[in-house]
């Protein structure tokens, strides 16, 4: 509301309504800027001018989003007036479906390649551990037999003269010790080549009952000690193309683990047999046996039943996994078979028969 007295006697008051004053600004400026400003609006790109407070009084071109361009601070009695530019830079967002596709390929091989590098480093920390525990027990294995002999030698030193029939026996023992390590190196040499590539198996002729005879007789002692009674029908007669130590190496791993782990059932049977161009032999036991759900793991190295026995061996975790190996590649194969009493094993190998090997005695 203004009020003046342009002469005497004369009150003139003029009301001014601002909201009516700054359309009708607003207004002016839009008709005064329209040809001035073509070109912005022409090229897509926005004007817009602010008042003091901050409100938009006039704004030609599209609509932006976004901080402006350009800011032009403009000065004058009514305050600080600004002026905003935006470009005509126009963001548009697509999709190309075979990069999309090409993406999420991507993604899905670095997931399953990162899983397999997790699984793969998994695996190689379980059989680094695998393996110091294998370490700790040849260590194991090595002294103990190591101890045995040092005891039984210098028992059959003292009674070598004054109890000669003392002295034998414990060199007897002697021996076994010594069969015990040879059995105990022969797996570690075994595995190491096979997993080195470079195990050879050397197939000659010999009979197979007289190598499993053979390998029998050296437990035997052991065996009997622990209150085992064995029992044997060996009838694989006739002359076969098979690797002999492969065999006894077989055998006497069967045979080591009914010594250590089925003691308690207090009997073995072991049979062999000639069929259908095919060599057979089964080592049954009737200790504890073995859980279903590990029946195929005992085959892989490093992999036991149990982690102690009542014997106090603790064994190396290879015997099954080196027969199955060895059996396989003579062309046949180790497996447990099914039983509800014990432990039954059974080996078959391919039968190449040989000329019949006879003595010299016998020749006569």
């Amino acid at each position: 509301l203004y009020l003046s007295r342009p002469e005497s006697g004369v009150l003139a008051a003029v009301l001014v309504e601002t909201g009516e004053v700054r359309d009708i600004t607003r207004r002016h400026l839009e008709k005064w800027l329209a040809t001035p400003m073509a070109p912005v609006s022409e090229a897509g790109e926005r004007l817009q001018i602010e008042t003091p407070s901050g409100k938009t009084l006039v704004s030609l071109g599209r609509d932006r989003h976004g901080p402006a361009a350009s800011v032009i601070p403009v000065r004058n009695l009514s305050g600080h007036w600004q002026i905003r530019a935006w470009d005509g830079l126009t963001i548009h967002h697509s999709h190309d479906s075979a990069i999309l596709s090409g993406s999420a390929l991507a993604s899905l091989i670095l997931a399953a390649l990162g899983f397999f590098l997790y699984q793969h480093q998994n695996r190689a920390l379980k059989l680094a551990a695998e393996r110091v525990s294998f370490v700790n027990r040849v260590s194991h294995e090595l002294g103990t037999p190591l101890t045995n002999l040092s005891l039984n030698l210098s028992l059959a030193t003292d009674s070598l003269t004054t109890r000669p029939a003392e002295a034998r026996k414990r060199l007897d023992l002697v021996s076994e010790e010594i069969e015990r390590l040879s059995r105990l190196v022969a797996n570690v040499l075994t595995f190491s080549r096979r997993e080195r590539d470079v195990l050879e198996l050397k197939p000659v002729r010999c009979l197979p009952d007289e190598v499993v005879s053979r390998t029998l007789d050296s437990f035997r002692p052991a065996l009997e000690r622990r209150g085992i009674l064995i029992e044997s029908d060996l009838s694989a007669s006739g002359a076969l193309l098979l690797d002999p130590d492969a065999l006894s190496q077989i055998t006497g791993n069967l045979l080591s683990n009914v010594e250590k782990y089925a003691a308690s059932g207090k009997w073995l049977r072991i049979t062999t047999r000639l069929e259908n161009d095919t060599f057979t032999m089964e080592v049954r036991d009737k200790g504890t046996g073995i859980p279903r759900e590990a029946r195929e793991r005992i085959f892989a190295p490093f992999e036991r039943v149990r982690h102690s026995t009542n014997e106090g061996a603790s064994g190396t975790g290879l015997g099954l996994a080196i027969g199955r190996d060895l059996a396989r590649r003579m062309g046949g194969d180790l497996e447990l078979l099914n039983g509800e009493n014990g432990s039954s094993f059974r080996v078959t190998l391919p039968a190449t028969s040989m000329l019949s090997i006879v003595s010299t005695t016998d020749a006569a």
